[in-house]
């Protein structure tokens, strides 16, 4: 623990000067978007194949895996140029577990192309590239992000037809409730056509293994769960009450985090503590793999109108850079007894 806490304080001394904590983007109408400013599915496939091809140097297309329905995709950009050789930190960066959460996917489609289109042009994303490697999976839920366009713009878990098969409107999993560590053991429920259903069993959903897999396969020191509203900023534990082994690091690391996109401290907290929760993704990688993990609650509304989504890009994009550029290995594990 001692060694995870260093790195976490290690981050947390990154200077953030020059940076003022943007105020909250005003509200706006649950649900009610216009798609002329948001993607559809197949506008954010192009999107990530185009970034991609623009930018050979610095982005490369990641298919992570397949959604439930078979027939779309998980796609992620890795981001990083080969400039620098050795080994380098990794931030992972996810949006769009909830589809409903819709702004989620747009900010991080906007940090991938800020960061491509950056290198070589803005000397500090030169310096990120060259020795970061940022992977960006704006859309890890597919399908039911297909069912916001199609008449469903409250989906929020996956589309798995098999679970709530007679409502199609609260039909499948919530993915982030279906990741292993202390899965199913607080804040879920068995009914299938329930919000919180977490599946029949850890890791069921194709969406949150192609997530997890990622994850681990691209050895991540830190990672970031975009979801909606906020504001908030939210650390492990969500399955308990008990402060994390690294409690000081996490919370230092989640202020500064706050300080950055205008969370107020009172709004910092242990997942647990806004609402007990259990099978989360941080909670997996910060358990199982002793990887920091945190979720930022963002704006004020699920699906904020067009005119939201300037502000709410300028109030993330100092945090996302602040979690980039900093010096953290992870790569422990965190053993825990009776979980």
């Amino acid at each position: 623990m001692v060694a995870l806490l260093a790195v976490l304080s290690v981050l947390a001394s990154v200077p953030a000067s020059g940076v003022a904590a943007p105020s909250s983007p005003p509200p706006s109408s649950p649900f009610a978007w216009d798609p002329n400013c948001y993607k559809t599915y197949e506008q954010v496939e192009a999107f990530m194949r185009a970034q991609a091809q623009q930018y050979p140097q610095v982005a490369a297309l990641v298919d992570a895996g397949p959604s439930w329905e078979g027939t779309r995709r998980l796609w992620a950009l890795r981001l990083g140029s080969a400039r620098v050789a050795g080994e380098k930190p990794t931030l992972l960066l996810v949006g769009g577990q909830h589809p409903r959460d819709i702004a989620t996917s747009e900010m991080l489609m906007r940090f991938a192309a800020y960061l491509a289109a950056g290198y070589g042009a803005d000397p500090d994303v030169t310096w990120l590239l060259d020795h970061r490697t940022i992977i960006v999976l704006p859309l890890a839920n597919p399908d039911s992000y297909y069912r916001v366009y199609h008449g469903v713009p409250s989906a929020f878990k996956n589309a798995n037809a098999n679970y709530c098969p007679s409502n199609s409107l609260y039909r499948g999993a919530d993915i982030n409730r279906n990741y292993p560590f202390a899965w199913n053991t607080v804040g879920t429920s068995q009914n299938q056509c329930d919000s919180s259903y977490p599946g029949p069993v850890a890791l069921s959903e194709p969406e949150s293994r192609a997530v997890l897999t990622l994850a681990v396969e691209s050895g991540v020191d830190l990672s970031l769960n975009l979801q909606a509203p906020g504001p908030s900023v939210l650390y492990p534990w969500g399955y308990t009450a008990e402060p994390p082994p690294d409690a000081e690091g996490l919370a230092t690391l989640g202020l500064a985090f706050g300080r950055l996109n205008g969370t107020p401290p009172g709004a910092v907290t242990t997942h647990n503590a806004r609402m007990p929760i259990s099978g989360i993704l941080d909670d997996t990688l910060y358990g199982e793999y002793g990887t920091p993990a945190f979720t930022l609650n963002i704006g004020t509304d699920y699906a904020p109108v067009c005119n939201d989504l300037l502000p709410m890009w300028n109030a993330q994009r100092p945090a996302m850079l602040y979690a980039a550029a900093g010096k953290i290995r992870s790569g422990h594990r965190v053993l825990l007894q009776g979980v």
